[in-house]
């Protein structure tokens, strides 16, 4: 039996290692696969929101020539890369838990230079990120890409409440976690999306 598959995405400047995101890769499953997008190791520089979403496409591409059915969940700003992303037949079932949502404005971009790469903004956490990258992210408008979902969705919102008003009511639900990655219970959000996937008719 081919098995499906889930595809994590966490937010685009999670290091999936050190906030444990990777182990749940390690997770058994008689009906799915389990992996998760790193997409913190790949960053340069020079990356771009548009570079991202490129690679994942590409990503997701051969993905779908193992696996029929593919559900995925993003934490975080990885919402970003799905909404910006022209999602292929394969993927059946999108949830969104805690999703960042973006408007422009001047937050990243307004972070202090790295003091060992002047190409570098650094973060109070002391995650590195480039510039250009930087200045996309304050760029960006979630709101103008959730009415352009094609694909059926659940959106889990953090205690935070981040932005509940731009989603249709019927399409989200709160939940009594955090936004930080560092403290979101990840098992849980597996648990509750594999509850989703097991309803959803293909």
């Amino acid at each position: 039996m081919v098995k499906k598959l889930i595809l994590i995405i966490p937010g685009i400047l999670t290091d999936i290692y050190k906030s444990g995101f990777s182990d749940l890769s390690k997770t058994t499953d008689r009906d799915y696969d389990i992996k998760i997008y790193n997409v913190y190791r790949t960053l340069t520089q020079r990356s771009t929101i548009k570079g991202l979403v490129i690679d994942l496409k590409k990503d997701l591409n051969k993905l779908a020539k193992k696996y029929k059915d593919i559900f995925i969940i993003t934490h975080s700003s990885g919402s970003e890369l799905i909404l910006q992303n022209g999602l292929n037949k394969n993927i059946k079932f999108l949830v969104f838990w805690s999703p960042a949502m973006f408007f422009p404005q001047q937050v990243v971009s307004s972070l202090k230079t790295d003091p060992k790469n002047s190409n570098l903004l650094i973060t109070k956490d002391h995650v590195r990120i480039g510039k250009k990258l930087a200045k996309d992210l304050d760029g960006l408008n979630t709101k103008n890409l959730i009415k352009n979902i094609k694909k059926p969705y659940l959106v889990y919102l953090s205690k935070e409440d981040l932005g509940h008003k731009l989603w249709p009511k019927s399409n989200y639900l709160k939940i009594p976690y955090g936004h930080n990655y560092l403290k979101t219970e990840k098992s849980v959000m597996l648990k509750k999306a594999k509850v989703i996937f097991s309803n959803h008719k293909i």
